[in-house]
Parts: C-alpha cells; structure tokens; sequence
C-alpha cells in the first residue's frame, strides 16, 4: 500500500501551501504536488486543514520514518 496523500489539521494561518511544501522539501521527506487549504473555526481562532498530495516520496531515513508513523494505528 502506497501512502499518496496526507492530511494535516490545527495549521495556523500564517503557514501557507508553499511554507508547507517547502518543509517537505527540505526535510527530505516528499516532493509534493499539491496541496488544499481549508480554513475552519475552532472556538474564537482560525486554523487550517492541509490536504497534502505526494509526487513522490524521498528515498531517505526521514521519508522512511514519516511514512512508519503514518501506518502505525496506535
């Protein structure tokens, strides 16, 4: 089973798609191909919701590990 996308939620407004995509870049975890904010309220504050598509998974430790935790159920 191939992980292809992730969602991310309680993101802060000041956190764009770029800011996000760039973080995956860099921490050598994924090269993402898109990614859909969503603005919701959680009492008085704003957050975000991130819908993150992967292109392609980095051939690394770190990608190695992010993908471990996103199958772990626990």
């Amino acid at each position: 089973m191939s992980i292809n996308s992730v969602m991310i939620s309680r993101i802060l407004p000041q956190y764009t798609a770029e800011y996000i995509a760039n973080v995956f870049w860099n921490q050598n975890i994924a090269q993402v191909s898109s990614i859909t904010l969503l603005p919701y309220l959680q009492g008085a504050t704003v957050y975000q919701t991130a819908y993150v598509s992967i292109a392609e998974w980095s051939d690394s430790e770190v990608a190695y590990n992010f993908i471990q935790r996103l199958k772990d159920d626990s």
